[in-house]
């Protein structure tokens, strides 16, 4: 099998690592790496990795002009495509997939990321969302679920009850919501989630009409199933996306990239240039806004000079 990261996004303050820790090693056969994007976790997590088959990493969300100490400032977002974007550069393994906090595996999740490495196919799944969840060995108990107008949880509840499927192909459209894994190089040659959508919603769905533009196969497999806890909770300060502008609070972008059939994200970042920084051991650069009007929440008028 090659090899793979896990990028969990922990964007909010509970974000129930164990769950998710238990729950894959209840299916991994192999050691298996995984980053946790967010600074400032406690250290039993990253000392864990003589109790668990993984190669844990901890690292800080990348910087943005977004989000973080480099940011601009007015209006709070999810900011979680520059998190998986951070896992992207850092991934030094031939498959990624990515999972959200306070979610646990279902049994046959790593089946169906193993079937897809084989042939390849970018492969994604469903979820099912749930209130009030409670985890015990990386199994669900008393929890409630959501209902609502995710078209999907339906489809789950009556399809996914543990049992084997075979994958089919589907739309690139359908990554939205969805658990997923894929090459790498293809993430990086689509570069990434488009960050001007992030958490305004619809970059995943454009990431993956992005894939089916370039031409590459995506397959629909029930058994890459996550449960996620959906009880509300405070989104962590590090995780926080803050803009000024009207433009990034604008789906319009977004509309003209998918009538567009664009092949790769338009945000700030080349991806795959930060990646051979960051594997020369180089620091993240430090960005500036898109039209460089502000820098560090602050006017450059109001400045000596541009950095």
């Amino acid at each position: 099998m090659k090899d793979l990261t896990i990028v969990y996004i922990t964007s909010r303050r509970e974000p129930e690592i164990w769950w998710f820790m238990e729950s894959l090693l209840h299916q991994a056969k192999e050691k298996i790496k995984v980053i946790f994007v967010r600074p400032d976790l406690p250290q039993t997590y990253s000392e864990a990795n003589h109790l668990f088959n993984l190669e844990l990493q901890t690292v800080q969300p990348k910087p943005t002009v977004w989000q973080g100490p480099h940011r601009l400032t007015k209006a709070d977002w999810w900011a979680t495509s520059n998190a998986r974007n951070t896992g992207i550069c850092l991934c030094r393994t031939d498959w990624i997939a990515f999972v959200d906090d306070r979610s646990i595996l279902c049994p046959y999740w790593m089946d169906a990321v193993r079937d897809a490495m084989k042939a390849p196919y970018a492969v994604c799944g469903p979820y099912e969302k749930r209130t009030a969840m409670t985890v015990e060995n990386g199994y669900p108990k008393n929890a409630g679920i959501i209902t609502g107008s995710d078209n999907r949880l339906s489809y789950v509840e009556q399809h996914w009850r543990g049992k084997k499927t075979n994958p089919y192909d589907c739309p690139g459209a359908w990554w939205y919501g969805c658990s997923t894994a894929l090459p790498l190089g293809w993430a990086l040659d689509i570069n990434g989630y488009d960050e001007q959508c992030d958490g305004l919603s619809g970059e995943d769905y454009i990431f993956g009409t992005m894939l089916e533009n370039n031409g590459y196969r995506i397959k629909f497999d029930t058994r890459l199933a996550i449960i996620e806890d959906r009880t509300p909770g405070k989104l962590d300060p590090v995780m926080i996306r803050r803009d000024k502008g009207k433009s990034p609070n604008d789906k319009s972008h977004a509309l003209l990239d998918l009538l567009g059939n664009c092949k790769r994200a338009q945000h700030q970042w080349n991806l795959r240039q930060l990646r051979n920084l960051t594997l020369n051991g180089q620091p993240w650069p430090i960005p500036v806004s898109p039209d460089k009007d502000w820098y560090d929440g602050q006017p450059l008028a109001e400045m000596d000079g541009e950095p």
